[in-house]
């Protein structure tokens, strides 16, 4: 591994999700750095939220892109740590390998464990594949050390990134019907 590895952070586009991964994002990414992992960061702001809670890691991001340019950020990308959410089908339209991460207050978890009894995939792509494509750590999973171990797998076995791609590559054909467009899908993604 002798060229920077070109890491994305998308850490959600609400206060709730920010707040709790962005940090997080950033442990893994330094624990990779301590692998021995030459590392870019690229990072995807949203306007509509505070913005000083991206201040404390602002030194040690290289790429900065907004909502609308989404597109330029997933075409830098060799790899995404992203919350949960419409973005991580996105990351799987663009072949893009996400470690996809959650984390919910404990009330909203009681709550939505009462409501929901769901063991499933959360992301949307490991949703269409019926496959976990991308790892999903979710509540106490969500910690620097699963994020860098996932990482490490992915960035130090090619087959094991090539496989990943590969299949992601199947994410428009188990998409593609009359009623679906990647391009106007993306534009939704983008405005949202």
């Amino acid at each position: 591994q002798n060229r920077k590895i070109h890491l994305l952070m998308l850490p959600g586009s609400r206060k709730s999700e920010v707040a709790p991964l962005y940090p997080i994002f950033h442990q893994a990414k330094d624990l990779l750095i301590e692998n021995g992992f030459d590392i870019e960061v690229g990072l995807v702001k949203v306007e509509t939220i505070d913005q000083n809670l991206y201040q404390e890691n602002e030194l040690k991001v290289d790429h900065v892109w907004n909502a609308e340019q989404l597109v330029e950020a997933f075409q830098w990308a060799d790899l995404c740590f992203a919350a949960s959410g419409t973005v991580t089908l996105a990351s799987g339209l663009f072949e893009l390998p996400t470690i996809v991460g959650y984390k919910l207050s404990l009330v909203n978890e009681f709550i939505l464990k009462m409501l929901i009894p769901y063991d499933g995939p959360a992301s949307l792509t490991n949703i269409i594949h019926e496959e976990m494509i991308f790892p999903e750590l979710i509540q106490y999973e969500a910690d620097r050390y699963n994020f860098a171990k996932h990482a490490r797998a992915l960035l130090s076995d090619e087959s094991l990134y090539n496989e990943t791609i590969k299949k992601l590559k199947e994410t428009k054909n188990l998409l593609s019907g009359d009623d679906f467009s990647v391009p106007e899908y993306m534009g939704n993604v983008i405005k949202s």
